[in-house]
């Protein structure tokens, strides 16, 4: 992992976040700043999350009611999206493309994709808004993740973000977003549910990866994928997942 080094969490940790994943850096992260619920949003939406409170008074319980409420959200929102965040951490290990993605590396012939400094992707099927108000969508249909609004890219736009959230987050048409359940920590619970969320408008597909998520057991085959598809119908939405590939069980 990557991290930016005693620069805090705001506009200038974000920027080298995007420089280094532009350097092929897979995993990086900066330090939350809890004291906003921009920082908070900005924190828990990267490749991995730090809360680096070592001698600082960077804990929830001492934001006030409001911030700690949205802190806890957004901690409860990062440990379901982990089969996402681990699958998106394994495309990273095996080809490269980081987990965090500067807009250009996602849409590089898209001029206006360059100058976008405050919003990435977050995997494949997340867009994040961050210490802005204002996103730029590129072409093509999106859905607004906190409210299920269908909005249409090719320009700005300010999208809803609820008084409970610190900035825009959005799903390009063609999405899938596999979750687990709600947990406070990795192992709480067994892992046995999955909640696939599709972001129906266009064609698409995930690829879902695990393993034990503890060993390098992975190295020796004990891992496994599949496929999950969705496509427009002509009087629905059809969505398959695919057999297992892999060993692990």
């Amino acid at each position: 992992g990557t991290w930016t080094g005693d620069t805090g969490g705001g506009e200038g940790p974000l920027v080298a976040c995007l420089n280094l994943s532009l350097s092929g850096h897979g995993l990086s992260t900066c330090d939350m700043e809890i004291a906003s619920a921009e920082g908070i949003h900005f924190g828990f939406l990267l490749a991995w999350a730090q809360l680096d409170s070592w001698n600082y008074w960077r804990h929830p319980w001492y934001q006030g009611e409001r911030l700690q409420a949205i802190f806890t959200e957004y901690a409860r929102l990062r440990y379901r999206l982990l089969p996402y965040l681990y699958s998106c951490a394994w495309e990273a290990h095996s080809t490269g493309m980081p987990m965090l993605r500067a807009m250009p590396l996602a849409y590089p012939d898209d001029a206006e994709a360059y100058d976008c400094l405050r919003q990435y992707l977050l995997g494949p099927a997340l867009l994040v808004g961050a210490f802005t108000e204002e996103v730029y969508l590129p072409e093509g249909e999106w859905h607004n993740f906190w409210t299920e609004e269908r909005v249409g890219g090719g320009g700005s736009l300010k999208p809803t973000v609820p008084e409970n959230r610190g900035g825009p987050l959005l799903a390009p048409a063609g999405a899938i977003v596999p979750m687990g359940p709600e947990m406070d920590y990795v192992g709480q619970r067994p892992d046995d549910e999955l909640t696939v969320h599709v972001f129906a408008g266009a064609p698409g597909s995930f690829l879902l990866y695990e393993d034990d998520g503890t060993s390098f057991e992975f190295e020796e085959g004990a891992c496994r994928t599949q496929e999950i598809t969705q496509e427009p119908t002509d009087d629905g939405l059809r969505v398959v997942v695919g057999e297992a590939q892999g060993a692990f069980e």
